[in-house]
């Protein structure tokens, strides 16, 4: 039996494995939307003064469209370049507002290069043609009001795409389209694997770090935290104080020892960075974590403040064996609903034992990864 398409899942996938592809398809898709609808404004805004005015000006829909069509799929691809390479290093750290601001801006200036080129190379000899068949020249001034037009036209688009792709983001790859759609109005089943990352030592950090410097400890973790996930399709759930969470969905395309790869990865990044984080903060951040698995729920919650919940007895699981690191001296701790579904794994574990978890009424079988014996972590030869 095939296994059935989840737009979601597929989406984050070539998020993941392919990124700088989603970023080109949204631009080059809204823009060559755009572009065809400004096309069709202007043949019908043609047509409208024929009929209105003693005037004989031949236009042609199909023509206008399909030009229409090829700028926005330069001008989408240009952007979507831009977005990527330049704009993403640019992005971190900065406000929402001026973030929007500069995209916009930027955005334009595309604009007018792609504009330079349509009036000193393609107008005379490609466009003029297809949208006035008959104009012999297309004088200063008409080049003027069509350059307006589509200037402002454009700068509107810019900034809505602007505020669109902050929106995406987010909700995450291959959410925002489901959601505007109503997938998660009511609740969807779900098989998860949810991980809890939580920063050791915290209260002792905040204080000696003071608040405004423990904050920008947290956002630099976070930050390093999310560039790690894209690399092992680990899904950014929740912030919650110095505490992250990451969840995959369960399918036969998982392989579960993706969750321990994603957590010891996350540890040889902060190791990677031990001098900056020494040099900025005069301590290297160590996280603990709690893996489990299972059924959930997820569905959209709120009215004034919208978002996608996940509901089930696995985020709890997990949140509760996240306590039992320090008890047991380890970095990670999953459960047997985890260790059912290893097929292989490059490090040894051990089983803890049962436990009575808060709020469980039967025991809970967990196990650790073995201080000191684990075996071929990523990057060690």
């Amino acid at each position: 039996m095939a296994a059935k398409f989840d737009y979601t899942t597929t989406i984050r996938r070539l998020s993941f494995n392919y990124p700088l592809l989603p970023t080109l398809v949204t631009q080059i898709v809204f823009w060559c939307i755009c572009y065809a609808v400004l096309g069709m404004l202007i043949y019908f805004n043609i047509q409208g003064f024929t009929a209105s005015y003693p005037m004989a000006v031949e236009s042609n829909f199909t023509p206008i469209i399909f030009s229409a069509i090829v700028i926005g799929l330069f001008y989408g691809s240009m952007l979507g370049i831009i977005d990527f390479y330049l704009l993403s290093k640019w992005s971190k750290g900065k406000s929402l507002g001026r973030l929007i601001f500069l995209k916009t801006m930027v955005y334009f200036i595309a604009l007018l290069i792609i504009f330079a080129f349509i009036q000193f190379i393609f107008w005379q000899p490609v466009f003029l043609p297809i949208y006035f068949p008959k104009a012999a020249i297309f004088n200063d001034k008409a080049w003027s009001n069509y350059f307006l037009m589509l200037a402002v036209f454009t700068l509107l688009m810019n900034l809505f795409i602007s505020v669109f792709t902050q929106i995406n983001k987010k909700f995450g790859p291959g959410v925002l389209l489901p959601f505007i759609l109503g997938k998660y109005v009511q609740p969807q089943i779900e098989e998860r694997a949810f991980i809890f990352l939580d920063l050791k030592s915290s209260t002792t950090h905040a204080e000696n770090l003071g608040h405004k410097q423990y904050s920008q400890l947290i956002r630099d973790c976070f930050l390093d935290i999310n560039n790690v996930s894209t690399s092992y399709n680990a899904e950014i759930y929740q912030y919650v104080g110095d505490e992250v969470v990451l969840s995959w969905l369960v399918n036969k395309r998982m392989n579960i020892a993706a969750c321990f790869d994603f957590y010891f990865e996350c540890q040889k990044v902060f190791q990677q960075r031990k001098k900056y984080y020494h040099d900025k903060f005069g301590l290297l951040p160590e996280f603990k974590a709690g893996l489990h698995c299972g059924i959930v729920t997820c569905v959209e919650v709120g009215d004034i403040k919208r978002e996608i919940a996940y509901h089930g007895d696995p985020l709890n699981v997990a949140a509760r064996i996240l306590a039992k690191c320090n008890e047991n001296n380890a970095d990670i701790i999953f459960t047997s609903s985890i260790q059912e579904k290893i097929d292989s794994l490059s490090y040894a574990y051990e089983e803890i034992g049962h436990v009575l978890l808060k709020g469980k009424n039967k025991p809970v079988l967990i196990y650790k990864i073995s201080e000191g014996r684990t075996l071929n972590l990523p990057g060690n030869s």
